[in-house]
């Protein structure tokens, strides 16, 4: 049991059995023994946190329990003096030296961040065995997704993931590597990628995003379907139908995980639908949900779908009523139940959103608009007209009864002049 132990448990991943070593094993074949490799330990031991450590893998642990301490021996140049001094290993002590000087290099403001990830590294480069630490996170690169899996199944806080993947703390831990290793490009991109999604937070995006790709053989954790344990993607749609025959048709068909699964494991091109479920407006947003799922239905079936069709059709009031014209409104409010109850999603979508009906729509809308328009500028022509007339009338007639007024006292005048001259 001691080779089979010996073999299973080596700490070097590339002299680890495989299975086809314990295959061997188990037919009486003999490996070649695995002898424990001693790490090199210190001539004199490094006092940390109360405690003093001989090696570096000792070292990079006890610091990775102790994170807000460990960055103090780094700066103050202690740790560079113990690996050229201690453990004898200049090419070690070089790398740290050049690790700490860069960091010095960060603006005031950036500091504390600059401290953290220096601490990170040189955790690495102390251990390269170890997995990627950053504060009070562990994992290994393809550890990250059952580790994520882990926070969100427990509602943990995914603060620490989410900053290990936001300050590139996974690049840090390729560059570290001793050996080059093609694979690890490919891994490396790979959470550029996851980078790049997690900083959207839009449906479709976030961690939810980042959760499905990262695990294959994951149902979706929505809680509309995680009674129904959907793992493939044409499992979906028939898990919502049962979902809409005992749920509040006032709940929206549609969550961050939905949208997150179906772009993650839906083998076609959806973002344009992704897109539509983050629009501003709230009719918009439904045709997104509509539309999203009727191309799930389209591609993958089932052919009926009455339950969810209904469902959807309970959040379609806002996309009638998006339409201006009143007999469209009510002819849309005639033919919606007749395509409910076929349970076709992609011929609900097409009624709904007919881009001629739209345009007609649009340019009738306008043409009203116009003609409203045109309407209100002649009758406030004719009211502006009209009592700009009374205007002139009452200024001709104050004109007019001058006259007349003046004429008469002239009138009066001249006779009470010849009557008294005579």
């Amino acid at each position: 049991m001691i080779e089979l132990l010996r073999g299973l448990l080596c700490d070097d991943p590339h002299e680890r059995w495989s299975v086809n070593d314990l295959e061997l094993w188990s037919n009486g074949r003999r490996l070649s023994p695995l002898q424990p490799r001693q790490e090199k330990r210190a001539v004199r031991g490094f006092a940390f946190a109360g405690e003093e450590y001989n090696t570096c893998r000792e070292l990079a642990f006890a610091m990775s329990l102790n994170w807000d301490k460990a960055h103090v021996p780094m700066i103050d140049g202690s740790l560079e003096v113990w690996l050229r001094r201690g453990i004898d290993n200049k090419e070690l002590a070089d790398v740290v030296t050049t690790a700490i000087k860069n960091a010095r290099q960060a603006p005031a403001a950036d500091v504390k961040l600059a401290e953290e990830l220096l601490v990170t590294r040189i955790l690495m480069l102390l251990d390269t065995l170890a997995p990627i630490r950053y504060k009070g996170f562990s994992a290994l690169p393809l550890g990250f997704g059952p580790a994520l899996a882990v926070i969100m199944g427990t509602k943990s806080d995914p603060k620490l993931f989410a900053e290990c993947l936001l300050r590139d703390v996974p690049h840090i831990w390729f560059e570290t590597r001793p050996e080059y290793d093609p694979a690890n490009s490919q891994i490396d991109n790979l959470f550029k990628d996851l980078k790049a999604y997690m900083q959207q937070t839009a449906l479709g995006y976030g961690l939810e995003r980042l959760l499905y790709d990262l695990n294959e053989a994951l149902p979706c954790q929505s809680s509309l379907v995680a009674d129904s344990f959907v793992v493939e993607i044409g499992e979906l749609l028939p898990a919502l139908e049962q979902t809409a025959k005992r749920i509040d048709p006032r709940t929206m068909p549609m969550d961050r995980h939905i949208a997150a699964f179906i772009a993650c494991r839906f083998d076609f091109n959806v973002e344009r639908q992704i897109t539509a479920l983050n629009a501003a407006h709230q009719e918009r947003q439904i045709i997104g949900i509509l539309s999203l799922l009727g191309t799930v239905q389209w591609k993958l079936g089932p052919e009926s779908l009455p339950g969810l069709a209904s469902w959807m059709g309970a959040h379609l009031g806002s996309v009638v009523n998006g339409f201006h014209s009143r007999a469209k409104r009510r002819e849309m409010e005639k033919e919606l139940p007749k395509l409910v109850r076929a349970g076709n999603l992609p011929e609900l979508f097409s009624y709904v959103e007919n881009h001629d009906e739209r345009r007609r729509d649009d340019e009738g809308y306008l043409l009203a608009r116009a003609e409203f328009a045109a309407s209100s500028q002649e009758a406030n022509e004719i009211e502006t007209g009209t009592r700009r007339r009374t205007d002139q009338a009452m200024r001709y007639g104050h004109q007019a009864a001058g006259m007349i007024a003046m004429m008469l006292a002239l009138t009066v005048i001249s006779i009470l002049l010849l009557i008294r001259f005579l």
